[in-house]
């Protein structure tokens, strides 16, 4: 069942963008994951978007190590990659690898 569901999720994940993105709302989260025995921090980043016709959508979400620059651009070049475009305006709570890497993916 734990197969079928990580086949959903990464199909989910890598599924092309086929409408235009306008707004993207963008952000980190940091929670304990369990790692070869023990319970560590890591960073899940999220990025979610706002189509023209204010429908509101998961685009994508990355678990890693910390929240940096390296990071969020490997993020926005796969979503571009997916098809994302329009972007207009970027929402975020001001982290600087957000702000480094949204100026220079868009």
């Amino acid at each position: 069942m734990a197969q079928d569901l990580n086949q959903e999720a990464i199909a989910f994940l890598n599924r092309p963008i086929e409408n235009s993105i306008p707004y993207l709302i963008v952000g980190a989260v940091y929670l304990k994951v369990r790692d070869h025995g023990r319970y560590i921090l890591k960073a899940v980043l999220i990025i979610a978007g706002v189509r023209s016709d204010g429908y509101r959508e998961i685009l994508g979400l990355s678990v890693a190590d910390q929240e940096n620059e390296g990071f969020w651009r490997a993020l926005f070049e796969d979503l571009k990659d997916r098809g994302l475009t329009g972007v207009q305006l970027v929402t975020s709570d001001g982290h600087k690898g957000i702000q480094k890497a949204v100026q220079e993916g868009f």
